[in-house]
């Protein structure tokens, strides 16, 4: 969760500590309003592991990077070893591939709910560039 936090300097963390229901629909609506709102990220602490994505299914795709569960950040992505760093792409970045002709809607996708995408909470169809250990540089498009 500290992660998250520096990650998200400029953004209030609220926790949810009530058991979450699937069967109600209200209470999302509800919660979504309320982080609307106050521009928060809302953490379920209670919740089954079936829940998250009834609960992803029921929010706008956009807003999933508000969402997450306590059993979400257990898992650091972000320091793992294993998961390469992934930022916004530079204009620099931006202007070398359109001078090589690659087209934007051609990159492979980084979809909306992808974990690294929620966390840093990459806008829709931005570009991400990933970062390798051998130093090259891969490009995603947010869809």
């Amino acid at each position: 969760m500290d992660t998250l936090k520096s990650l998200r300097k400029d953004e209030n963390i609220l926790e949810i500590s009530g058991v979450v229901n699937d069967k109600s629909k209200a209470a999302y609506v509800t919660v979504e309003l309320e982080r609307r709102k106050k521009n928060t990220i809302l953490i379920f602490t209670r919740h089954s592991e079936d829940i998250v994505d009834i609960v992803l299914k029921e929010i706008d795709v956009e807003d999933s990077g508000y969402i997450f569960f306590a059993s979400e950040l257990t898992i650091d992505p972000i320091n793992n070893l294993m998961v390469p760093k992934h930022r916004l792409a530079t204009h620099e970045e931006l202007k070398n591939l359109e001078m090589r002709k690659i087209p934007l809607n051609k990159l492979p996708v980084l979809k909306m709910l992808d974990p690294i995408r929620r966390w840093h909470n990459f806008p829709k169809n931005s570009v991400v560039a990933i970062e390798r250990e051998s130093n090259d540089i891969y490009f995603r498009r947010v869809t």
